[in-house]
């Protein structure tokens, strides 16, 4: 969760999902997204990592995990069309949405 490799991983998955596949000879399944993990501690033992279905409903769509609330890239990519669309760039759109008052 610290680099967010679920929200990676699920859109790339998605971008998969929504290409056209028979360019490569049709029957194809797009899976769970991995990825391949070299060791900086042991080189040349890289593992497989492959997200649950969980991570790649969170990476896609956001939610709550272990108490905290993570946005998935469907959120982040509308608040890059806000800021895209207001052409504002120097705070967050809820800093902009309330005036500069932040609610904690």
């Amino acid at each position: 969760m610290k680099y967010r490799y679920d929200l990676q991983g699920a859109f790339y998955t998605e971008a998969l999902k929504q290409s056209d596949l028979s360019i490569y000879g049709g029957g194809l399944t797009v899976k769970n997204f991995r990825f391949l993990v070299e060791s900086q501690k042991f080189p040349g033992s890289p593992l497989i990592y492959e997200l649950s279905d969980e991570a790649m409903t969170l990476g896609k769509d956001g939610g709550v995990y272990q108490g905290r609330t993570y946005e998935g890239f469907h959120q982040a990519l509308e608040r890059l069309r806000w800021h895209i669309d207001s052409d504002l760039w120097n705070y967050t759109r809820e800093d902009y949405q309330n005036n500069g008052i932040r609610i904690v």
